[in-house]
């Protein structure tokens, strides 16, 4: 992981709007039981939980993200029938629709870019990854050991799926400042890419080994192709500075507009180093539709003076 921990802790309130919260569903508790891999993690209290800012998820129509038709070609032939109309993630409906159909129980989908002065392409944040939380704010992770793929492993799936394109865009955006680019995949993948239930071996009609990995990635640099931090943030004027600061309402008013997402800024002693989106999804990942949902992990910058540094990298 780039971004401590203590960082994006998960926020301590409970989203009112949503009527599926899982420790409530005798329903959603059995399948939960059924599947001892997943890993949960109730919230925990920061050194930042202060600085949460929960003024900017007010009430507001619902933002469509619909992926385009190359990032979502990966989508395999299911193995059943879903609903007609999708089930979206976290709705009280999904609780009781094949989790092929609808992920669960981890609904809220949490899209992380960071930005690394160091490393990656100076005119873009990177990508960090995709990661599925519960819908009552608590976090799951590293839901099938069985499945954690190597680096070397991802990176022939990605490029025997006939996509180069694929993988080389990943080895410019999806870098890290720590381990290889195939290892940080591997990493994400195994964390969090196995806990999306859709994805599972078995919602696939001829399931091949590591077949699920390329719908994951593909469908994580579709979200962040759309979800372009960089540019809707210098469309309004904020742009890496030596000595320009910015405040929190400026920025995820700025991404707002350009994107119709409202986003969480992370900071660590008041550079930004993180931005959050958080989706449900309508029906499958693989699908690549999804809509704005709540925040289900905290925000930690001040509301003024936030620093966006020049990265050192070169174009």
């Amino acid at each position: 992981m780039k971004v401590p921990e203590t960082l994006i802790a998960p926020l301590l309130i409970p989203f009112a709007g949503l009527s599926s919260n899982f420790s409530g569903s005798s329903e959603a508790n059995r399948s939960i039981a059924a599947a001892p891999t997943y890993s949960f993690s109730a919230p925990a209290a920061t050194a930042s939980s202060h600085h949460h800012h929960h003024h900017h998820h007010r009430e507001r129509a619902k933002t469509h993200l619909g992926l385009e038709a190359g990032d979502t070609r990966h989508a395999a032939q299911r193995s059943e029938d879903c609903p007609a109309s999708p089930v979206l993630s976290c709705s009280t409906q999904a609780q009781s629709t094949s989790s092929c159909c609808v992920i669960r129980p981890g609904g809220v989908l949490v899209h992380a870019q960071f930005w690394d002065v160091g490393y990656g392409v100076a005119n873009s944040w990177g990508i960090h990854g995709l990661w599925p939380d519960l819908c009552n704010n608590k976090y799951y992770e590293s839901c099938d050991s069985s499945r954690d793929y190597s680096g070397s492993q991802i990176a022939s799936a990605l490029q025997s799926a006939g996509d180069e394109s694929l993988y080389e865009y990943m080895n410019t955006y999806w870098v890290s400042n720590d381990e290889s680019p195939e290892d940080f995949w591997a990493h994400e993948w195994s964390t969090h890419g196995t806990c999306v239930s859709t994805l599972e071996p078995s919602c696939f009609a001829s399931y091949t080994t590591g077949q699920e990995v390329v719908p994951y990635f593909s469908t994580v640099v579709g979200l962040f192709k759309q979800l372009d931090t960089y540019n809707a943030l210098a469309a309004a004027g904020i742009t890496p500075s030596s000595d320009e600061t910015y405040s929190l309402d400026d920025m995820q008013n700025a991404v707002e507009k350009a994107t119709g997402m409202v986003p969480d800024f992370t900071c660590s002693d008041g550079t930004v180093t993180t931005v959050m989106y958080y989706l449900n999804a309508e029906g499958p990942l693989q699908d690549g539709q999804f809509v704005q949902s709540h925040a289900s992990r905290s925000s930690s910058c001040p509301s003024d003076g936030i620093t966006y540094p020049v990265k050192t990298v070169g174009n």
